[in-house]
């Protein structure tokens, strides 16, 4: 059967691939709205490996190793929103969203800041490097003496990436701002 008069097919391949477009972006929100719903959190930024996560309502556990969500302080938080760190829409002060690291100190934890990284008790943490400038070449803060006995109720956060925004710059961080642990349940090995 060929189409009516003065229609083209094209305009309808046109009109479908827009239609399944909008379609995909309605589906996608709905399933991020859903998959918030129950805890599930999609994580597409460098400070932890992209993938999807699990955020945990109950009192998170801190331990070495563990990945938390956690509010930065009021003036770091500014600071990180205005470079373009951490965006709005979120549960911490000022609306921020909180951040996604991975703790690699607690109390009592010796940190050392070297050259080639950060080390806890001894031992360099991978990608822990901080860097001079981030990738618009904007200065990053940089912290002056390079030794950290972690006092109790701080913790040092840290992300498996030589871009994140995390305590190689920050230093201790006040462990009440933790507001989750995460725990992936599907992530890229891909760097």
């Amino acid at each position: 059967m060929s189409p009516p008069r003065g229609f083209r097919s094209k305009s309808l391949s046109r009109y479908s691939r827009t239609h399944v477009f909008f379609g995909v972006i309605a589906f996608g929100v709905v399933l991020a709205g859903a998959a918030s719903s129950v805890g599930l959190r999609f994580n597409l930024t460098s400070s932890l490996p992209i993938g999807l996560y699990r955020v945990t309502r109950d009192s998170p556990t801190l331990e070495r190793g563990a990945i938390v969500l956690y509010c930065l302080p009021p003036p770091v938080a500014g600071f990180a929103h205005d470079r373009g760190y951490v965006p709005r829409g979120g549960q911490c002060p000022g609306g921020l969203t909180p951040i996604g690291k991975m703790v690699a100190a607690l109390p009592g934890d010796t940190v050392v800041l070297t050259r080639e990284g950060v080390t806890v008790n001894g031992a360099l943490q991978s990608h822990s490097r901080a860097l001079s400038s981030d990738l618009k070449g904007r200065e990053l803060p940089q912290l002056v003496g390079g030794s950290y006995v972690l006092r109790r109720n701080y913790i040092w956060l840290l992300a498996p990436s030589e871009r994140s925004f995390d305590s190689r710059y920050l230093g201790p961080l006040v462990a009440r701002n933790v507001l989750s642990r995460v725990h992936p349940i599907w992530i890229t090995t891909v760097r």
